[in-house]
């Protein structure tokens, strides 16, 4: 068993949670780069992407052997603070419009016309990156709806968005 001398000496100071960057640039005729910059600021809360391999099973004399399958890569969500000037929502609101319009039931056709690449940056407490993660293909799947409420005393309002991608990219995360 490692002695507290050891653990120590092993520890880098630990990386937190409340230390990272978003950057996040809405499409062409979605909303400017202002509704981007302030988005960077509202997205209050998140998580690094994760990822899941599929399982392939093959039965060979009475046993299963598990085999490695395609990845799959989860969704974020997004808390997002709603300021008086409502930028980030109307800009969210136009992207699914974008996507999917309201009643004549028609969107972009080419994927690259509502997919944006996004990046989300793990910062030490210097304020350096010491993780990168780019969501390459990225497009909201979910606009949550803002609670509203005479209880809802000395709160700001809040709604989350999912947002689906194609997959991340890690550069600094290489194969052997």
């Amino acid at each position: 068993m490692a002695s507290i001398s050891e653990f120590r000496a092993q520890f880098q100071g630990g990386a937190r949670p409340t230390l990272y960057n978003v950057s996040l640039v809405f499409p062409i005729g979605v909303a400017d780069n202002q509704a981007s910059e302030k988005f960077n600021f509202m997205a209050k809360g998140s998580q690094l992407p994760g990822v899941t391999a599929g399982l392939i099973e093959v039965p060979y004399m009475g046993r299963t052997v598990k085999l490695a399958g395609d990845r799959q890569f989860q969704p974020i969500t997004f808390q997002v603070v709603n300021d008086n000037d409502w930028m980030v929502r109307n800009a969210f609101e136009r992207w699914f419009n974008l996507i999917n319009q309201h009643e004549e039931n028609v969107g972009a056709v080419r994927p690259t016309e509502y997919q944006v690449d996004m990046v989300l940056d793990q910062l030490d407490r210097a304020g350096n990156v010491i993780a990168s993660y780019t969501l390459v293909g990225a497009f909201p799947s979910d606009l949550s709806p803002i609670e509203l409420g005479y209880d809802q005393v000395d709160t700001i309002e809040e709604f989350s968005v999912t947002m689906e991608y194609q997959y991340f990219v890690r550069p600094e995360v290489s194969i052997i």
